[in-house]
């Protein structure tokens, strides 16, 4: 994708045997960063749609080339083994991890590189997932937002832990450290299947939308009745008005 001040957009429909599948992706570079370092992809397989977002870090030349690989090694996937999907996505994430790691040992320029990895597999009237990292998933069913995944934070294990409360955590310093990313040691990623209806909506995220934001105005976007790219639009003026200074990426999938 091209790192200019432009957003990146991303527009299209799909049709299978369950769904005819929307998706609209938009991301923006943050207003005080010189490269944009979030990536995504969405991507129409053999039997289904793959999407995935990732969120680089390590300063911008090696946070942006980590989300790169991440977003690459996600997209050389053509099929995906019915049964074994979620077995099949851990083990491209565990790939993905190795070539990342490999990457920093060779380049001086981003030694300290990783990227937060979220991906989505839709088939049939299941959506299988894989996830590193603060990225999100959401699900938008019945006007209400249930956030799928885990923080993977140092915040959200003291929370866990019962060593802050959620109001602090909202607010704590180590909200910003992540437990896990790709690139940087051993990967546990958490993984889940959800089983999907018609008109669900789908959201990935990067910190960069939801933490300025928070659930209840995501939510109230999501209810205006605006059409895809027009969510998009708004989720991300509203980050930025919330003086949200990260890059913001926001992925939306809609079943109809």
């Amino acid at each position: 994708m091209s790192q200019t001040d432009a957003p990146n957009r991303f527009y299209k429909t799909y049709s299978s045997e369950t769904f005819r599948i929307e998706v609209a992706g938009l991301s923006q570079k943050g207003m005080k960063r010189e490269l944009n370092q979030d990536r995504f992809i969405i991507e129409e397989l053999k039997n289904g749609i793959v999407a995935a977002l990732a969120d680089g870090m390590g300063g911008e030349p090696g946070g942006e080339k980590a989300s790169a690989l991440a977003v690459s090694g996600i997209n050389a996937v053509k099929q995906i083994p019915e049964n074994r999907e979620i077995n099949f996505l851990v083990k491209i994430f565990h790939e993905i991890d190795q070539q990342i790691r490999t990457a920093s040992k060779t380049d001086h320029d981003a030694e300290n590189m990783g990227t937060t990895l979220t991906a989505l597999y839709i088939s049939g009237r299941s959506a299988y997932w894989t996830h590193v990292g603060d990225t999100r998933i959401y699900l938008f069913r019945h006007n209400k937002l249930i956030h799928v995944t885990s923080d993977h934070t140092f915040a959200k294990f003291l929370l866990d832990e019962g060593e802050i409360t959620p109001e602090q955590a909202k607010t704590h310093y180590s909200q910003h450290i992540l437990e896990q990313c790709m690139g940087h040691g051993e990967i546990n990623p958490e993984t889940g299947v959800m089983p999907l209806e018609q008109n669900d909506l789908i959201l990935l995220s990067s910190d960069g939308l939801h933490k300025p934001l928070g659930t209840s105005i995501i939510q109230s976007i999501l209810n205006s009745g605006r059409n895809l790219e027009q969510q998009c639009d708004h989720l991300i003026l509203e980050a930025q008005n919330a003086k949200g200074n990260d890059d913001i990426t926001v992925v939306l999938i809609r079943l109809l």
